[in-house]
C-alpha cells in the first residue's frame, strides 16, 4: 500500500511444522507478521483518512440495485450511484450473498474478507490486502477503457503472483483437515521440503531449512 507499518505487531522470524519425526523450518526477515485485528483496522481508516478518504460509519448497506451504467447503492441513511462498487465487507459479505457467490459482475467487486480467506491457515489480512491490489488495478483499466462488466476479474485474482497459491491451498487444506488416513498424511508431508522450496521461489526473502533434528519430541 505503500504506507509504514505502525500498529503494534510481534515479528516472526522463524515458523516450524512438526508432524511425527518430521520437522522443517521456514524462515523470513520476517516470515509474518502478528497484529491485533482491530488495532489494524483502526490504523487502516486512519490512513484513508489522511490520504483525504471519506469514511462513514455506523451506515448500513440495506439493498444493492444493479442498473445499465452504474449501481445504486441504499444504506440507512443515503442512496448513492457509482460506477464501480468494491464490496470489502467482511466474510459474511452482504455484498457477496446478492451476488449469489460470484465474485465480480458488472459495476460490482469484492475484495478483501468477502472475497476469500487462506484457506490453510484462515488467515484474512494478507489475502485482503492482496485482493485489494488487483481490485484497484481493475478499475483503473475499467475506466481507462469505460468497460465496467470485469469479466476477467477473476483470472487478474488467479494470475497473482500471492493470489495464484489458491487453488494449491484449497488442496494441501483438504488433505490436512479432511483426510483421515494416517499413511496418506504422511506421504503428503514428505512433500513439504518441496513445499518449502516453493515458498522460497514465491519469495526470495523465505530461506527454506530441512531440519529433521532442530526438536527432539518425547512421547508421553
Amino acid at each position: 500500500m505503500g504506507l509504514p507499518f505502525e500498529p503494534p505487531h510481534v515479528p516472526i522470524h522463524e515458523l516450524r511444522l512438526l508432524y511425527g519425526r518430521h520437522t522443517f523450518a521456514v524462515r523470513g526477515q520476517p516470515v509474518f507478521r502478528v497484529v491485533r485485528r482491530d488495532e489494524f483496522d483502526h490504523w487502516l481508516v486512519q490512513s484513508g483518512q489522511r490520504q483525504g478518504i471519506t469514511i462513514r460509519q455506523d451506515e448500513a448497506v440495506k439493498a444493492i440495485n444493479p442498473r445499465t451504467d452504474y449501481v445504486e447503492v441504499v444504506t440507512t441513511r443515503a442512496t448513492f450511484h457509482a460506477r464501480t462498487l468494491v464490496a470489502a465487507d467482511g466474510s459474511r459479505s452482504f455484498v457477496r450473498q446478492h451476488l449469489k457467490g460470484s465474485i465480480a459482475r458488472p459495476h460490482i467487486l469484492l475484495a478483501g474478507d468477502a472475497a476469500g480467506v487462506d484457506p490453510m491457515f484462515r488467515e484474512g489480512i494478507s489475502f485482503a490486502l492482496t485482493y485489494g491490489d488487483v481490485a484497484a488495478a481493475a478499475i483503473i483499466d475499467a475506466f481507462a477503457r469505460q468497460d465496467f462488466g470485469f469479466d476477467d476479474y477473476k483470472k487478474r485474482i488467479l494470475r497473482h503472483r500471492i493470489l495464484s497459491q489458491l487453488r494449491l491451498r484449497v488442496t494441501a487444506a483438504r488433505v490436512a483437515y479432511f483426510v483421515d488416513y494416517s499413511r496418506l498424511v504422511t506421504f503428503f508431508w514428505n512433500f513439504a521440503p518441496a513445499v518449502i522450496r516453493v515458498l522460497a521461489w514465491l519469495n526470495p526473502y523465505y530461506v527454506p531449512v530441512d531440519q529433521p533434528r532442530l526438536i527432539r519430541l518425547n512421547n508421553p
